[in-house]
């Protein structure tokens, strides 16, 4: 069983989503300040919070599919239906079984018929030719960060308003102690979890 292509989950994970623009790819302030990207060798100009990612993730693909989903610059969930549709069918059809998607984003399965040491191979082509790479985690992202803040900077304040940390601890305390492993005090604390995966409660 695997799971893959959530947001961050464990205690090493909870680091931000921004990602670096792509080498070629543009990125200035739109009207109202609004982030545009893109424009140039190809790529779409988009607009918004992940305007950035957007042409990233479509400069690094030659899928048709993907360039479609991204070309608007938000994902339906008609488009990602029919990408964990087309996900779970090249899983199936390599022998993989018992595909699920969860709440915030991965899947879980069992390796079925796929030789253990082959498994990742096939399940990492199946998400590039699916499109779940690089949809699933452009997806998930808007949808608890819809504005692309500092991920640690929300994680942090989740984890004081549950109780965990102190008033004033912040997500530069939060990089520090995941990168020291202090967060793992907080292992067994389903609200460390909830503020990793959700961190403003936006999926309830």
């Amino acid at each position: 069983m695997r799971l893959c292509d959530g947001p961050a989950v464990g205690p090493a994970a909870a680091v931000a989503l921004l990602v670096g623009l792509l080498a070629g790819c543009s990125a200035v302030q739109g009207a109202a300040g609004e982030r545009t990207a893109g424009g140039g060798a190809g790529v779409p100009v988009f607009i918004g919070p992940y305007a950035e990612l957007y042409a990233q993730s479509w400069a690094e693909t030659d899928s048709e599919f993907v360039h479609a989903v991204l070309a608007d610059g938000r994902i339906t969930e008609q488009e990602w239906s029919e990408v964990r549709q087309r996900l779970t069918d090249c899983l199936t059809a390599a022998g993989f079984t018992r595909v699920t998607f969860e709440k915030y984003g991965g899947y879980t399965s069992d390796i079925g018929s796929v030789a253990g040491d082959q498994a990742q191979t096939v399940a990492d082509a199946c998400e590039k030719e699916s499109g779940e790479h690089p949809i699933a985690s452009l997806r998930q992202s808007s949808l608890v960060n819809p504005e692309n803040r500092d991920m640690n900077e929300l994680v942090a304040e989740c984890l004081v308003n549950r109780g965990l940390a102190a008033a004033g601890y912040s997500g530069a305390d939060l990089a520090r102690e995941n990168a020291s492993g202090e967060v793992l005090r907080w292992q067994a604390s389903p609200d460390f979890h909830a503020c990793n995966q959700d961190p403003l409660s936006l999926l309830r």
